[in-house]
């Protein structure tokens, strides 16, 4: 954010470089004590002696206040994102199996849904994801990691907030979790890196649609949502992406190891969905399945 010199620093941020031809500094609002508040707009919450790595067990939180009534979401941009994983996938309990033990991020709002699910979330190296969150009828929204107990794992977070106005362009739908824009893009679930799914989260990607695009189409670069060596359409009882609208088929779910709109198949195809607006949606139920490793798909927008 471009400011003064002196309304940087009177305002508690701190300068990196110049702007406005030399005229202003950029200033950067960042915080890394636990309990703190977010009073400022483009924000960095860290872990407690970031860029060090945290590994005691503790709970720490973060409230980004609401700057002002046309403020209708916050984006949360994983710049960083390191925790312990879970071994069958519900964050909150370790290797051992013990509940607590293990590490959990929620995120908290009066919106009535807390992203990315009733799971919360965890994970090795979530770094270049993000995650949108209404504000609802509130007025605050809380970031909270309980860090469990193994004390051999490094914890690292760097997350940038950004409040998005009503109005904004870059304003998600209503009950999007994941917004993307752009004729093409990759999108990937969360803890992709670490190839283990958080049980619980149910949530959906949305697509902003461009200019003269009238359908998508969807292609696999890793797709791993069970352990059978096909395609599976319907009956994606464990984890399965939805589709809306997909081309090919009398159903919109999918799941197993091969990403097709046509049921048992032994190779990847490619899915396509003419149906406004373009959502992708998540949902994963079994714990202790080691197959629900996640999946990365590349979307293309495609001419009416």
């Amino acid at each position: 954010v471009c400011f003064s010199t002196g309304d940087c620093i009177n305002m508690g941020g701190s300068t990196n470089g110049n702007c406005a031809s030399g005229f202003g500094v950029c200033c950067v609002f960042s915080t890394n004590t636990c309990g703190s508040t977010v009073t400022q707009n483009v924000s960095f919450i860290r872990n407690p002696g970031f860029p060090s790595a945290l590994n005691s067990p503790q709970t720490c939180s973060f409230t980004i206040q609401r700057l002002t009534t046309n403020i209708c979401q916050l984006r949360l941009d994983f710049v960083k994102l390191s925790t312990a994983e879970a071994s069958d996938g519900t964050c909150g309990i370790s290797s051992g199996g013990a509940v607590g033990t293990g590490d959990e991020i929620t995120v908290t709002s009066a919106s009535g849904f807390n992203p990315p699910g009733i799971g919360g979330l965890c994970g090795d190296n979530m770094d270049g994801q993000h995650m949108y969150v209404e504000f609802g009828s509130g007025n605050s929204i809380t970031w909270s990691i309980v860090v469990g107990s193994d004390t051999s794992v490094n914890r690292l977070w760097n997350i940038k907030t950004s409040q998005i106005p009503c109005n904004s362009n870059f304003k998600a739908p209503n009950g999007c979790v994941q917004y993307f824009t752009g004729p093409s893009g990759t999108i990937s679930s969360y803890n992709r890196a670490g190839q283990r799914l958080p049980v619980g989260s149910t949530y959906q990607n949305c697509i902003r649609r461009e200019d003269g695009k009238c359908a998508i189409e969807y292609r696999s670069n890793f797709f791993t949502l069970g352990a059978i060596a096909t395609s599976q359409v319907a009956a994606c009882t464990a984890a399965g992406i939805t589709i809306p609208g997909a081309v090919g088929t009398t159903t919109n779910t999918f799941c197993q190891t091969k990403f097709n709109a046509i049921n048992a198949q032994t190779v990847n195809g490619v899915i396509r969905s003419e149906e406004i607006p373009f959502r992708l949606g998540v949902a994963v139920q079994d714990a202790g399945n080691a197959n629900l490793e996640g999946f990365e798909l590349t979307y293309n927008q495609i001419p009416c």
